[in-house]
């Protein structure tokens, strides 16, 4: 489903239209989905001038194969959490992430038959690694890819660049062995945001 409005470019001052989307099903909404993870969906392109302008606003992602459903509620102060809608039934897999990058990766790790909550553990372990071995660098991201059907951690260094180190299927599977319990236990009903906060938690209670 979406929905046009009107909008100003800051640059330009010329007004024109965008199309809001505030629900993408994996399966029909296939263009929408390719800008989503394109990092394009989220931002408005004047016609006139060319400037690229951001546009964050509530979106629903669903993915019926994966019994999945992605909330993206934008980053605020709290006030308007009472408007995060109710979940829907039949789904195992809810999910709220709060930029539009977060919700990219969580699609990404979908496409890639992969458990977010694993992923998220594997990341705070990747980083506890780095760490041990490079003290001095600063990580200010990690973020899950696939390219050429090889799995990837991304690790964005402040002032370095990006890191990348493919994920060892053996290890995934060893994490996702290894912290089943407690994993589960972890995972709140309902819209349950599955970042490195939460992978942390879930790390402290080893």
């Amino acid at each position: 489903m979406s929905k046009e409005v009107r909008i100003t470019c800051p640059g330009c001052r010329t007004e024109g239209t965008a199309l809001l989307w505030d629900t993408i099903d994996a399966t029909f909404n296939q263009e929408e989905k390719r800008r989503l993870l394109d990092g394009q969906l989220f931002y408005h392109y004047c016609a006139s001038c060319g400037k690229a302008t951001p546009i964050e606003y509530p979106c629903v992602y669903h993915d019926s194969a994966a019994s999945a459903v992605v909330l993206f509620f934008p980053e605020g102060d709290g006030s308007h959490d009472e408007m995060i809608p109710q979940p829907p039934e039949g789904s195992a897999n809810l999910r709220r992430v709060r930029s539009a990058l977060s919700l990219a990766e969580k699609v990404r790790i979908l496409d890639g038959g992969r458990d977010d909550r694993v992923i998220e553990v594997m990341k705070l372990l990747y980083v506890s690694r780095l760490k041990k071995e490079r003290p001095e660098a600063q990580v200010q991201n990690v973020l899950y890819e696939k390219q050429d059907g090889v799995e990837q951690l991304v690790f964005i260094l402040k002032g370095e660049g990006n890191l990348v180190s493919d994920i060892q299927p053996v290890f995934y599977e060893r994490v996702a062995k290894d912290f089943e319990e407690r994993i589960q236990k972890a995972t709140p009903d309902g819209w349950a945001e599955i970042d490195g906060h939460w992978a942390l938690a879930v790390l402290k209670n080893s």
